[in-house]
Parts: structure tokens; C-alpha cells; sequence
């Protein structure tokens, strides 16, 4: 059984899918990306998990975390932090450290995410 981690800075189309010819298509794979608008198609190649960034969770947000404005400029995006669900994998948004833009963050703490990885017991029997 082989794993796979992917890390990919910034992708340009065909990049994933290039990359993904190479790796092992048994085991589990995660794929670092910096930006989290390739979920679905991590997804459709087959990753159990993608950890992401670049949106600052929203930088600007109201009371409670609520994200108004996203890093491209929608408004209420949908994708912008936390854990979110792309049909059973999960996509983890880090808000970062940084800033975008503006030298500020509004109801949107840093963060560093540490997460704890472990084998199903089905898998390991």
C-alpha cells in the first residue's frame, strides 16, 4: 500500500492531472494546494483529502466569522475556511497568518491548523 501527498503552489489547467499520471492510485492522498477552487476536481482524481488557503478565511468578516467579502471579491463566499464537504471528501481552509490587500483582519483571528491523520482499522486489518 502506497500513500500520496501532492503539493501543488499554483496551479495552471492540466497541472493536477499531469502530476496525477505519476502518482500511486492505491492508498491515501493528499493534496496541498494553495488555493481551494480545485476541490472538485481533486475530488474526481480520486484524493481522500485537500488542505488549502489563499482566501484568508474572508479577512473581513462580521461577528461570529461570517465571511463578506471572499479574496476575489464575492461577496458571503462559500468556500472561504474551516472544514467543507466536496461529495464525502473533506476540503480544509486555513485563514493563514496573512493579509491580502489590506493590512487588517476584522473578526477573523490567524490560524495555524494542525491536523491529526489516522489509519481506518478496516484498512490496517
Amino acid at each position: 500500500r502506497e500513500e500520496a501527498i501532492t503539493l501543488i503552489q499554483s496551479m495552471v489547467e492540466g497541472q493536477l492531472e499531469a502530476v496525477e499520471k505519476k502518482l500511486p492510485q492505491e492508498g491515501f492522498r493528499i493534496l496541498l494546494n494553495h488555493r481551494p477552487g480545485n476541490a472538485t476536481l481533486a475530488k474526481e482524481l480520486g484524493y481522500d483529502v485537500m488542505f488549502a488557503g489563499h482566501t484568508h478565511g474572508g479577512q473581513l468578516c462580521l461577528p461570529g466569522g461570517i465571511e463578506v467579502i471572499g479574496v476575489h471579491g464575492e461577496f458571503f463566499p462559500e468556500l472561504n475556511s474551516g472544514i467543507n464537504d466536496i461529495d464525502g471528501m473533506p476540503l480544509v481552509i486555513s485563514s493563514g497568518l496573512g493579509y491580502s490587500n489590506i493590512d487588517l483582519r476584522l473578526y477573523n483571528p490567524p490560524e495555524i491548523v494542525v491536523a491529526d491523520l489516522h489509519a481506518n482499522e478496516k484498512e490496517l486489518g
